[in-house]
Parts: structure tokens; sequence; C-alpha cells
């Protein structure tokens, strides 16, 4: 895999994430979170792939919030607010391996 082409701000859950864009040997970027352990995603096209990592991030918020903490997918904008207030620590230290 190359260098980081392009680094960019995706917003999920109200909050913005820091991602990563590289581009392999078969011309697919390959996009990540650095924020969170394993949240990876691919796209043909560097907008395929910010769409891509979107649903990646939201897929990984959700599964830490059932299945690391046991508690209900937060929805609206309120209960994202407290997601984060209450666990962000926790998401970015403790993410599973």
């Amino acid at each position: 895999m190359s260098n980081i082409l392009l680094n960019k701000i995706c917003k999920v859950w109200n909050r913005n994430f820091n991602v990563e864009i590289e581009k392999d040997e078969d011309d697919y970027y390959i996009v990540s979170c650095p924020r969170i352990q394993g949240c990876h995603t691919a796209g043909k096209s560097i907008n395929e792939a910010m769409s891509m990592i979107e649903e990646a991030i939201t897929g990984c918020l959700e599964s830490i919030a059932i299945e690391d903490l046991k508690i209900k997918i937060p929805h609206t904008d309120k209960e994202k607010e407290m997601f984060f207030a209450k666990y962000s620590e926790f998401v970015w230290t403790n993410r599973r391996k």
C-alpha cells in the first residue's frame, strides 16, 4: 500500500472523525479511521470511500454501544451527545481487537 494521499474529516453522530485515505495497487481508495481500531473500508473513488467510511464508523460505534457497553444504540442527537459525554474515553481506549 502507498503512503497516505489525503486526510479528511468525516462527520458521524454529530462528531468529526479524522480519516486517512490511501490508494492500493488495484487503484482502490482505502480509508481508515485511526481513532477506532479496525475501522477500515474501501471504494473505487474517493467519494465512494468516504461514503463507505461513514457507514463503517457508524457500524463500529453501534457495535461498541451494543457489544462492549451493553447499552441501546443512541438515535437522537441528544442521546448521541450523551453517549460521547459518558463513554468517549472507553470508545478510544478499549475497543476490542
